[in-house]
């Protein structure tokens, strides 16, 4: 059994350096785009003499005539000198009056091939990034042209490809993983179990904030949203999260009541039982709503990762696939432990239960065997994980079919993706803080009731799961 734990905790850590193995050679492998060699500028230091010719901007420079990619009409001033020429991958840039870069070549000339790295250094030098899948550049010429336009792109359809079925692989390794090693290593002597759900509990927390909530905030900032809707109100992401929790309540105290009247399967004689600790059916309608958040932002990152620019593919690609492994592992503890909690309770620290004066000795056996078989079977959790580990993929799927046609910064589609991403961190808040967090550590939870080691391995889980999750947040 110590062999199938270490191999279990191995697996992740091996997906993620061969991911990141192959992410380096993707990025040495380089896409291409069309831009201009120009091996013959080393001694170009200024452009002098400029002209406007129709739209185009003629500039003069060691008796030859070059074209500024500046954008220019005969009713707008325009520079008649650029300086501090210099080359970037054997692609000649010189800085205009404003301080911008802006790409030179020679009038006529055929255009020939640069790697990404080339256009990721202009990116830079534009201060490009991206959110959501969305891509937003400040500065250079980028805030000349109409942002809140399509942006025709070529994509490496064959990269986004193998992709999907990397994030596909990682998903279920993320969600399996923690049920399988649950399943058949006994959770009382298991502290991997102890450490990954808790680890996930941080791992649902910081998705939430860092994560969704903050990319809500930033897509209702959009420029391209009118200044008079709902983005005029600066607490709208934050009405909606509170939506989303108020939803997650109701749903869950929905399910209490009806689980009380005898809902579920549940019988009235044990209606006492369910007063006092969550039944399986209870967990499980639990997991159903948790999933449901996490299903619902999942899909949305498969879509909008693929439509993002070439240039930064690849690095939000392996981010988001450590993402979902994570977050694989926090529901899949979370489907592990459905049943456990019945079966527990039942036995108690003396065997059985009592709840009334009079004998209770078959109904204590009655109640034991109850409890045990409300375990699910092993297939039906897998069977409950199989929804996140298909729905990235999917959304990635859906994205490739529609690359020609999205636009992530149209009014429409931020304010869809924006609500979208408050309302699962709402889902998750209440679910993260109060189902997991205070449930297992407040008031009598299993994590109060366990040893100093196993609460320090337990907290341990707790702040790596947050840290490490807020730290992906830098790129996703």
């Amino acid at each position: 059994m110590t062999r199938l734990t270490r191999n279990s905790c191995c697996i992740p850590a091996a997906i993620i350096t061969c991911v990141l193995l192959f992410s380096i050679g993707a990025k040495w492998r380089g896409t291409t785009i069309t831009a201009l060699h120009t091996s013959n500028h080393q001694e170009i230091a200024s452009l002098n003499d400029c002209e406007l010719r129709g739209t185009r901007v003629i500039c003069s420079a060691n008796g030859q005539e070059l074209q500024a990619h500046y954008i220019a009409t005969p009713s707008t001033s325009f520079p008649v000198s650029f300086t501090k020429c210099h080359e970037d991958d054997s692609v000649l840039y010189c800085l205009s009056p404003e301080q911008e870069h802006t790409l030179v070549e020679p009038i006529g000339s055929a255009p020939q091939t640069v790697t990404s790295a080339t256009v990721e250094d202009g990116l830079e030098e534009q201060h490009c990034h991206f959110h959501a899948g969305v891509e937003h550049c400040e500065g250079g010429e980028a805030e000349k042209h109409n942002k809140c336009e399509h942006v025709q792109r070529n994509y490496d359809i064959p990269l986004r490809l193998l992709f999907l079925f990397l994030m596909l692989i990682a998903s279920a390794i993320g969600v399996f993983s923690p049920i399988l090693v649950a399943s058949f290593i006994p959770s009382e002597s298991n502290r991997a179990v102890i450490f990954l759900k808790q680890f996930g509990t941080g791992i649902i927390i910081s998705t939430a904030f860092v994560h969704l909530f903050i990319h809500a905030c930033l897509l209702f900032r959009n420029e391209c949203l009118p200044s008079d809707g709902v983005a005029s109100f600066e607490g709208t992401p934050a009405v909606i999260l509170m939506g989303g929790m108020l939803v997650s309540f109701l749903m869950e105290f929905a399910v209490a009541q009806l689980l009380q009247c005898g809902w579920f399967g549940l019988g009235t004689s044990t209606k006492e039982l369910s007063l006092t600790e969550p039944t399986t059916s209870a967990d499980v309608a639990k997991i159903l709503i948790l999933e449901l958040g996490i299903v619902a932002h999942s899909l949305l990152i498969g879509l909008t990762l693929v439509v993002a620019g070439d240039s930064f593919f690849v690095t939000l690609a392996v981010v988001i696939m450590i993402h979902q492994l994570f977050e694989g592992i926090a529901l899949g503890s979370r489907i592990a432990a459905i049943g456990a909690t019945a079966a527990k309770s039942i036995q108690g620290t003396h065997g059985h239960r009592h709840i009334v004066s009079q004998p209770v000795e078959d109904d204590t056996l009655k109640s034991e065997e109850q409890g045990y078989s409300d375990r699910i079977p092993l297939a039906q959790k897998l069977l409950m994980g199989c929804g996140f580990a298909c729905v990235t993929p999917l959304g990635m799927a859906v994205g490739i079919l529609a690359l020609n046609t999205f636009n992530g910064n149209d009014p429409t589609t931020i304010l869809i993706i924006g609500s979208l991403d408050a309302f699962s961190a709402g889902i998750l808040v209440w679910f993260g803080i109060v189902e997991m967090w205070a449930h297992d550590w407040m008031e009598g939870g299993e994590m109060s009731k366990r040893s100093v080691a196993d609460t320090s391995l337990g907290m341990s889980g707790l702040v790596c799961g947050m840290a490490l999750m807020t730290f992906l947040g830098k790129w996703a």
